[in-house]
């Protein structure tokens, strides 16, 4: 995803050791890790959010909702 000049990916991954799955924002070629993480925890069902970085774009932010919404939790039965 372009904003503003600045490239940003998702990646969706499972957490053995919190029992559930994350998604990630990072942005691309940068070394200092994700900046926006929501995660679904399969023990409690529910979702936190954390943002890493302060004064992202509203629309970076908008869209890893969504695709959050949508990706996470993983489908079941």
């Amino acid at each position: 995803m372009h904003i503003d000049g600045r490239e940003y990916e998702f990646i969706r991954a499972s957490d053995v050791i919190r029992d559930g799955m994350a998604l990630e924002c990072s942005e691309v070629g940068s070394a200092a890790g994700p900046i926006l993480e929501a995660f679904w925890n399969d023990s409690s069902g529910r979702f936190t959010f954390s943002a890493f970085q302060e004064n992202l774009p509203f629309e970076l932010v908008e869209e890893f909702v969504r695709a959050a919404r949508q990706g996470l939790p993983p489908m079941r039965g």
